[in-house]
């Protein structure tokens, strides 16, 4: 019988961003239901959320879009039984975290995790019956997971089978490795998985528009600006420039063409000066490392 990594749900629920290792693990699920949300996304790609499934507990995550024919051949589906390879995680910092049961003010910043997304994954067993009776996570401090029979989910996964020739396959298709990075920069990183509490990534995005140069003067002082709209398999986020920065970076952007980018400030999105829906946005300052790849992502 298929056993599920017990206790992942809970541990990927209240992790927090020094959690890299968790992140790196592999993880047993259950897939309960895949529905599309956001169909009307103005970037032409449909969403997929996923409630995941380790037997004890669900929790809700997103499908990279570079996965989407997963779904669309029926590659996956409901009560699918998964190895998760590879994920990330957002986090937002809020305050409610002071009005949880044993909470204090030490730790009203303490950051919770806002999205799960599966990054690739490898399917075991695509229609099995619903394992174990899971509940929600709910947000708790955490716990340790609770003692669990071993034919719902035992606490160590059962040594994972070899990949199938055919699944290798299609996950090489669906899934492709990315170009190695510049010398020096970490992994390249999706655009859907950057938040604040990342230091160290560098993204591969092509600049699908770019503004001219806007400068401003009032009371506090004057300055300029430009704007570039960037754009990898898994979505978009606009970056910003200011002052010395524009400089730097003005002649080395242009529209249509792909670069390696670092060393950017990942702040909350001033919706009201763009019409993307990631929540972040780039704010790009002299120390920004901006090096063209050429036109293919």
């Amino acid at each position: 019988m298929v056993q599920l990594t017990a206790g992942c749900c809970s541990r990927l629920f209240h992790a927090t961003p020094e959690d890299d290792l968790l992140f790196d693990q592999e993880h047993i699920v259950q897939f309960l239901s895949i529905k599309k949300v956001n169909a009307n996304n103005p970037n032409g790609l449909d969403r997929y959320r996923i409630i995941i499934s380790d037997g004890i507990h669900f929790i809700q995550a997103m499908l990279a879009t570079q996965l989407n024919s997963l779904v669309n051949d029926n590659s996956i589906g409901k009560n699918t039984v998964a190895v998760i390879e590879k994920l990330t995680c957002n986090y937002v910092q809020e305050k409610r975290y002071a009005k949880r049961p044993g909470c204090t003010v030490t730790n009203l910043n303490t950051p919770c995790l806002r999205l799960i997304i599966i990054l690739a994954l490898r399917v075991l067993e695509l229609s099995h019956e619903k394992i174990g009776d899971p509940t929600q996570m709910t947000d708790t401090p955490a716990q340790a997971p609770a003692a669990v029979s071993p034919s719902v989910a035992p606490s160590a996964p059962a040594p994972l089978p070899p990949k199938p020739v055919v699944q290798q396959q299609q996950q090489q298709k669906s899934n492709p490795p990315p170009a190695a990075p510049p010398s020096g920069k970490t992994g390249i990183f999706p655009i859907e998985g950057l938040s604040p509490y990342q230091n160290s990534w560098t993204i591969k995005a092509r600049v699908t528009q770019k503004s001219d140069i806007k400068t401003w003067s009032n009371t506090r002082g004057e300055g300029k600006l430009f704007n570039v709209t960037l754009m990898d398999d898994t979505g978009e986020i606009r970056g910003t420039a200011f002052n010395l920065a524009v400089d730097e970076l003005y002649p080395k952007l242009e529209e249509g063409k792909v670069y390696y980018i670092s060393k950017a400030r990942v702040n909350l999105a001033k919706k009201k000066f763009s019409n993307l829906t990631n929540d972040y946005e780039l704010n790009f300052d002299r120390n920004t490392e901006v090096e063209e790849v050429g036109s293919d992502l």
